[in-house]
């Protein structure tokens, strides 16, 4: 006792209770070994605000509606501040709750803090001119699903090579998960050699992958894999906004290419083709003659100038190259926007409109369906997310997400909805009818 006396004396300035409480805990922890649990403060006996449900289901509605930058603590702590306290008590409160309280409520109501690496991309995606692209996409779509069958089950694919990083180009189908043949399908189709579609590209050894790589690989190995597994079938081959995906032959007809002036050096371009004044078709050379009456340009590549000339399309007045807001990404070029300048002018022919890309060229001409997901719109793209060594199952589901992506904006919702809508109904291949009245 008096040991314990002298220790609540010098260490805590404490009297008689303070050296009981030391023999107690002494006693405690020869018996287990252990420190006698702390319970001050355990028993508080004032209700948190987090603990009102109320209070809770109208701050959590208030952060779903809000843009992923805006959803912080500070302004979740302005919004309690300036409006759910009035609201809940009639009068406004200020400096009542602190941020980090703010913080720790997020937490519990299942907010994380994090860096929105992959996702939805805001800033282009209700862009106009993407608007009406994913519009028309999305009755095509549609109009696909129709002929799709959904599948139900798990298969397991095979785990990604552990050797060093390389970039894989690969087709994914929610039926085979990556297109592959069985030994068997490679046996009774020797004009197959490989039975994998999957290419392993390394920049160091084999340089930079091309239009040119990707169109061999879709050529030569992934529609005969997929009419083989798919006997009789017609595919829908969807890609990317990628710049490889939308590449054109090396003879494209491309407004962009050419130049103003005859004599300047632009690439070798196919033959073109315009609706005379009699409504008769005609073929153009894009190419001088060789008995043209100008030596230097014989068998030299035509200008815009004189390609327009000859199909009477070119104005007396000074007509630009490209005028300035052509000259960058904008989003005004609208079907009105018709004679700003020479490239806006050639681009609008209906020979120049008609060109396929590289890849589009060999979808069609193999008798199937070529697509390109709209811009800024990844979360519509199950390759993205299931490239993995994942279940079938799994790619599915995302599958039926990216469906559910598309119905709500069929039905008229935006990003920050349309994604609130797409996690409500995870059980759904498809969002309410009457969503949008809810919404509002």
């Amino acid at each position: 006792m008096d040991a314990a006396n002298q220790i609540a004396r010098f260490i805590w300035n404490k009297g008689g209770y303070m050296a009981k409480c030391i023999q107690i805990w002494r006693n405690y922890f020869i018996k287990t070994e252990e420190l006698l649990p702390y319970h001050q403060s355990k028993h508080t006996k004032l209700e948190s605000l987090i603990n009102d449900e109320d209070f809770s289901e109208d701050c959590i509605e208030w952060l779903r509606q809000q843009k992923p930058e805006v959803c912080t603590p500070s302004n979740l702590k302005a919004y309690i501040e300036n409006t759910l306290f009035s609201k809940l008590i009639g009068h406004i409160k200020e400096d009542t709750i602190s941020e980090k309280t703010c913080r720790n409520y997020m937490y519990s109501w299942g907010f994380k803090y994090n860096e929105r690496r992959k996702g939805i991309f805001f800033d282009g995606h209700e862009r106009p001119d993407v608007l009406v692209y994913r519009n028309k996409w999305l009755k095509k779509m549609f109009m696909y699903k129709k002929n799709m069958k959904d599948f139900v089950g798990e298969n397991i694919l095979r785990p990604k090579h552990l050797g060093r990083s390389k970039m894989v180009s690969a087709f994914l189908c929610p039926c085979h998960e990556l297109l592959c043949l069985t030994d068997q399908q490679l046996y009774e189709n020797p004009y197959i050699k490989d039975k994998e579609t999957f290419v392993i590209h390394s920049v160091q050894i084999d340089g930079y992958w091309k239009a040119e790589h990707m169109l061999e690989q879709l050529v030569s190995k992934v529609i005969p894999v997929f009419e083989i597994l798919h006997s009789g079938c017609i595919g829908m081959f969807c890609f990317d906004q990628f710049t490889n995906h939308n590449a054109m032959a090396e003879d494209a007809l491309i407004a962009k290419k050419m130049n103003l002036s005859s004599g300047e050096k632009q690439p070798m371009m196919q033959n073109g083709w315009f609706i005379d004044e009699t409504g008769k078709k005609c073929v153009q050379p894009m190419v001088f003659p060789n008995d043209y009456q100008k030596e230097a340009l014989r068998g030299k590549q035509k200008c815009l100038r004189q390609v327009l000339e000859e199909r009477k399309l070119w104005s007396a007045e000074k007509v630009l190259l490209v005028c300035e807001k052509c000259s960058r990404k904008c989003t005004d070029n609208g079907p009105e926007k018709l004679d700003c300048c020479a490239q806006r002018i050639m681009s609008l022919q209906h020979d120049f409109l008609e060109q396929w890309s590289l890849l589009e060229e060999a979808v069609i001409n193999a008798r199937h369906i070529f697509e390109c997901y709209p811009k800024f719109h990844c979360e519509l793209n199950l390759v993205l997310e299931v490239l993995k060594s994942v279940s079938v199952i799994t790619i599915r589901k995302f599958s039926h997400k990216s469906w559910r992506y598309m119905d709500a904006y069929d039905k008229g919702l935006k990003g920050v909805a349309a994604e609130w809508a797409v996690n409500q109904y995870k059980s759904h291949c498809r969002i309410l009818k009457n969503i949008e009245q809810m919404m509002e």
